[in-house]
């Protein structure tokens, strides 16, 4: 998916900042999950978790493109032909 969301002359840095990103989540979901355990308990923390993993498949299936059997470049001219 980050591949096909940054057109191709910025591909790389973008990726790169799509990643950095993605760490630095992953490291807040690490360093929050012990404070909410202790807070409000392990069943709460859990549902908390599922509720957003829920959210995000939502998000995932309700705003995201099909770019199955696209080609990145044809992606690219039909994102600037929408979008510009």
């Amino acid at each position: 998916m980050l591949a096909e969301i940054f057109p191709m002359q910025i591909r790389g840095f973008g990726m790169g900042v799509a990643v950095f990103v993605l760490w630095v989540a992953n490291f807040a979901v690490s360093m929050l999950f012990p404070i909410l355990t202790g807070a409000v308990g392990s069943t709460w923390t859990f549902i908390v978790f599922f509720l957003i993993g829920i959210a995000s498949i939502v998000f995932t299936t309700t705003s995201l493109p099909e770019t199955k059997g696209h080609t990145l470049e044809s992606l690219e001219h039909e994102f600037r032909a929408k979008f510009a």
